[in-house]
């Protein structure tokens, strides 16, 4: 402890460490204090730091404690305690003491490099006594700064010490005059700072034991939660620890009693006397047991079979060594081991379906390619009908089989889980409309009207994914229309509306039908695979049974779920919903023909579903449309019209209505009323080509096919409302199509081993100007298209002694070695898995085309890339 004393060479009292004790106190101090006084004193600290609050509290509490004591022991008027932070940057205060109010405070913390000549006293003395702080060099940074005692005269610090580091100060501050001190006051100052740092010592250990009791319930937590025995003994045997999985296993109802009276572990360790004490001996021997096999025994006297791992390690509680093991359920960890290999086996299993389904699917595809190519150029020729039926019988009869592949690819994409979403941006009306565009050939075969609908304040540009949506609904309608004999088909889209979700939204789809329905108890199964509503062998409707699996597997990766509602005989209602995001703002701006507005349009349809269907998208742009069921109340709505002096601007006229058809209807409107060439739209469900020329004879404003899609509705409703319909087409607009490559001569190249594949392409580009060449393997293919010169290469990817990718490579290699531009590129594939197309790209191709392949697809294939410049 070091004791203070004057400075005689400036005479204000500054502490000299070697001083005299006769010469510690400042001129005209009072003589030493009565050893009965100084006694007081030094009871007083031990009763302060003796008390309950001091004991038990908290930091702060020792600190306000210890403030108060040296306030009362050597009269200071304000007493403080300064702690040093975590990172020893600051110090900051856990409390002071005021004596003239006894008022306890708490104040900010002050900065290390404000006070640095103080600290480095506090650090070198540990005990401060100083008459003349505001003079003395090594305070005055501490007086300036102190927000405490801003009026500091004299002092006495002492520095609180653990483990020989100074981590804290304890300050007594005297303000407005200069006091004299006794050695006593620096005893006292110096025995509270060590009752500080002991109180502090005593709180980190109480928190380091409370981590540690923390860390060891832990520990035994996840200890007692595993499947497998762990336990800890002495080096004679005697059971320390146990967990909950070795009391189990031993027969015992908990590992309390495992524990309790000492058990010890060669209790069970042998299965008759004979072996007792093996096990420690091994112990001893060895120092450690691996994957050592022995049968214990149970509480019961029952055997166990068991695959002990222990070690002997050095006693944490004693100068001996003590024994830490696992203990594994012999017969358990074989069970775990088989379904180890039987999970493998199940894996292997898969990959070999995965292979067999990824060759099958080619094996299958390159004949169907021929197959249904050559079905395609037949019914271009000149047949007659009989011919026409038959080659319209196996079109159908590949089409068929080839969908049937691509549900059972799709099927095994989901259950691998290598089913990807696309995330584009796509116009929803596009992706409805034209999946109902496919499905009406065959709704209009049947005599079945096909409907399409949107809720107007549906968002229509989006953010997913177009192709699977479209693969969902052309499935549900194609089924609605499959098993509904008379009526019609409606598809209704429209946005949930409780649905409050800020980058995204949920749409509903509902597919109703007017068919055979569905009973109850069969409703959830039509979903399961292979499973329709009618399973017998002899059902009217066919299918696979895979559809309706596939959709549901579809709507779940797209966040949303299906279901159905039905009535047997009355038809069935398919739902289901898909969460998409929405497109920027700039891409949803949608342009309405403002000359809708106030027209007067009459709508004639017999079919009261699609007449509300038409009524209700011209009122949404703001026509005033009058409604119509047959041709007779038709026109004598528009000789009301006409009496009236307010004609109706447009008529939009279905071409398929009893009794009176649309046709003569259209007629009586040209005889009678000679408004027919510029205000009739003719609507029908037949096939484009028929109608056109048929309206055309009677001299219609214009034609629209059923199901109307949206878009062209709209656009021909201007057109007609503009009267700009028989006006010629703008110059420079009358041919839009791009016919660049067909008047070019192409030197097209084909890598193909299959001869009909070869015969079925040359045959899809015979009427073209395109010149053709044939290489019947990947090493030909590489020494044609390097040696030669190619505007395109057509690389099937599959061949014998050298497949497309490694074609492919060869091919850029060359042209990176020759400087050329590099040759487009186009993988054909039979395979329809996932990756293909990367797999492709990685390998330099610059397009990939599965097969079977449209001969549309393909001239449109060559067209993009032949005017796309290298």
């Amino acid at each position: 402890m070091m004791s203070a004393e004057p400075d005689n060479e400036h005479n204000r009292g500054f502490p000299s460490e070697h001083a005299d004790t006769a010469d510690r106190r400042v001129a005209g101090s009072a003589d030493s204090p009565h050893p009965a006084s100084v006694l007081r004193s030094v009871d007083a600290v031990f009763a302060a730091t003796g008390s309950e609050r001091f004991e038990r509290g908290t930091l702060t509490d020792a600190a306000e404690v210890v403030a108060l004591a040296a306030c009362d022991v050597v009269g200071a008027d304000r007493a403080s305690i300064w702690i040093f932070r975590d990172d020893r940057t600051a110090l900051q205060c856990l409390g002071s003491h005021e004596r003239s109010s006894c008022r306890h405070s708490c104040v900010n913390s002050v900065s290390v490099r404000d006070c640095e000549a103080w600290l480095t006293e506090m650090n070198s003395r540990r005990i401060l006594m100083i008459a003349d702080a505001q003079a003395d060099p090594r305070t005055t940074d501490w007086v300036r700064i102190n927000p405490v005692s801003p009026q500091i005269s004299s002092i006495i610090h002492a520095g609180i010490v653990v483990s020989g580091c100074l981590e804290g100060v304890l300050c007594c501050d005297f303000l407005s005059t200069c006091r004299e001190w006794r050695d006593a006051d620096g005893v006292l100052v110096a025995m509270l700072a060590d009752k500080m740092a002991m109180a502090q010592v005593q709180r980190d250990a109480a928190r380091a034991i409370d981590a540690c009791r923390t860390a060891i319930d832990r520990n035994e937590r996840i200890l007692d939660a595993a499947a497998d025995g762990v336990f800890t003994c002495a080096s004679d045997g005697r059971i320390r620890y146990a967990n909950q999985a070795l009391a189990v296993l031993l027969g015992l109802a908990c590992a309390g009693d495992l524990m309790r009276c000492g058990t010890n572990i060669t209790t069970f360790t042998r299965e008759d006397a004979e072996d007792d004490g093996e096990f420690l001996a091994l112990l001893q021997q060895g120092g450690e047991l691996r994957e050592y096999r022995c049968r214990w025994q149970r509480a019961d006297n029952s055997p166990v079979d068991v695959v002990v791992c222990a070690a002997c390690i050095p006693d944490p509680v004693g100068s001996d060594w003590c024994i830490r093991g696992v203990v594994q359920d012999a017969g358990r960890r074989l069970h775990a081991e088989e379904l180890v290999v039987a999970k493998e086996a199940a894996e292997a299993a898969n990959e070999a379906k995965s292979r067999f389904l990824a060759s099958m699917s080619h094996e299958i595809r390159t004949p169907l390619n021929a197959i249904l190519g050559m079905a395609d150029l037949l019914s271009e020729s000149n047949l007659d009908d009989k011919q026409s039926r038959y080659v319209t019988l196996f079109q159908n009869a590949g089409q068929n089989l080839l969908d049937l592949i691509n549900d059972i690819l799709d099927l095994s994409k989901v259950e691998a889980g290598q089913l990807e979403l696309e995330n584009t941006t796509f116009d929803l009306e596009d992706v409805v409309e034209r999946t109902c565009e496919i499905v009406a050939l065959k709704a209009h075969e049947k005599g079945i009207e096909l409907l399409c609908q949107f809720d107007e304040a549906c968002a229509k540009t989006l953010v997913g994914d177009p192709n699977r949506l479209r693969q969902i609904l052309s499935n549900l309608i194609g089924n609605a229309v499959k098993f509904t004999l008379e009526g019609e088909v409606s598809v209704r889209v429209r946005q949930t509306p409780d649905d409050l979700h800020p980058t995204s939204i949920l749409l509903q789809f509902s597919v109703e039908d007017s068919g055979i329905g569905i009973d109850p108890e069969k409703q959830q199964q039509v979903f399961d695979i292979f499973t329709q509503a009618d399973s017998s062998v002899t059902r009217e409707y066919g299918g696979s049974g895979l559809g309706l699996t596939i959709c549901k597997r579809l709507v779940e990766a797209m966040n949303g779920r299906i279901w159905v509602e039905s009535i047997p005989g009355h038809g069935s209602t398919f739902h289901f919903t898909v969460r998409t995001g929405i497109a920027s703002a700039a891409c949803t701006v949608v342009s309405e023909p403002q000359c809708c507005v106030g027209a007067r349009i009459l709508v004639i349809d017999d079919n009261s579903a699609s007449r509300r269907v038409l009524a209700r998208m011209l009122q949404g742009w703001g026509a005033l449309v009058t409604e119509a069921a047959n041709g007779a109340t038709g026109l004598e709505a528009i000789a009301r019209a006409r009496y009236r002096d307010k004609p109706f601007q447009l008529i939009l006229l279905d071409g398929r209505m009893p009794n009176v058809n649309g046709y003569d209807v259209a007629r009586d409107i040209g005889e009678f009323h000679g408004m027919l060439g510029r205000t009739v739209l003719m609507l029908n469900a037949d096939e484009t080509i028929t109608f056109g020329r048929r309206a055309g004879k009677i001299g219609v404003a214009a034609t629209l096919v059923k199901p109307v899609r949206r878009r062209h509705l709209r656009q021909v409703v201007d057109e007609i409302l503009n009267a700009v319909v028989n006006c010629p087409t703008p110059p420079g607009q009358a041919e839009t199509h791009d016919t660049s490559a067909a008047d070019c001569s192409l030197q097209i190249l084909l890598v193909e081993d299959n001869p009909d594949n070869q015969t079925l392409f040359s045959f899809y580009l015979s009427k073209t100007s395109y010149m053709i060449d044939v290489a019947e393997n990947g090493e030909v293919g590489v020494k044609k298209a390097v040696n030669g010169r190619y505007d395109i290469i057509f690389m099937d990817v599959e061949m014998p002694i050298m497949d497309g990718y490694k074609a492919t490579r060869k091919i850029r290699e060359v042209e990176a070695k020759r400087h050329q531009p590099p040759v487009p590129i186009v993988a054909l594939t039979a395979h329809a898995i996932k990756g293909q197309e990367q797999k492709s790209r990685d390998a330099g191709c610059t397009a990939h085309m599965t097969k079977p392949f449209k001969k549309a697809r393909l001239l449109e294939t060559i067209e993009r890339l032949s005017s796309v410049e290298p």
